[in-house]
């Protein structure tokens, strides 16, 4: 077992912080997901004669969980989560998934089962940017 030094008042965390960083935690496991699978769906285009779709949903996918994991930071370096960014990361997430996933699904398969998913990612997208920038906004004006 690791040798851990024993909490203290200025090493402990109490129960409240640790809530706060439950959300944007866990949005930044989904930017993992959603990371590998942009790498997966860059080599199948690569290398398995994808067309530009696919390529797209790659960097789209790769680019918004960069997004995901820096806005989980801003919450982080804030100390709290509000439900505007808890919103943001939300629309971040399903936008990027439904906008990619289409368009692999399409690039990949040649396979459409939700022809409304990529419009309708790239309106939670720029929502979810949108929405980042009112946060940022926000965080500005309370700082001072």
């Amino acid at each position: 077992m690791l040798d851990r030094p024993a909490p203290t008042e200025s090493t402990a965390v109490s129960p409240a912080p640790k809530a706060r960083l439950r959300w944007p935690l866990a949005f930044v496991a989904a930017a993992g997901l959603m990371g590998a699978a942009g790498v997966g769906i860059g080599a199948a285009a690569a290398h398995g004669g994808g067309n530009d779709l696919a390529r797209t949903a790659s960097e789209f996918l790769l680019l918004h969980a960069a997004a995901v994991v820096a806005a989980s930071g801003m919450a982080v370096a804030l100390g709290r989560t509000s439900s505007l960014l808890v919103a943001v990361l939300g629309l971040l997430t399903l936008g990027a998934t439904l906008f990619g996933g289409e368009l692999a699904l399409a690039g990949l398969a040649a396979w459409r089962p939700l022809p409304l998913a990529a419009p309708t990612g790239g309106l939670c997208l720029m929502a979810g940017w949108l929405g980042l920038a009112v946060a940022a906004l926000r965080a500005m004006r309370n700082a001072g």
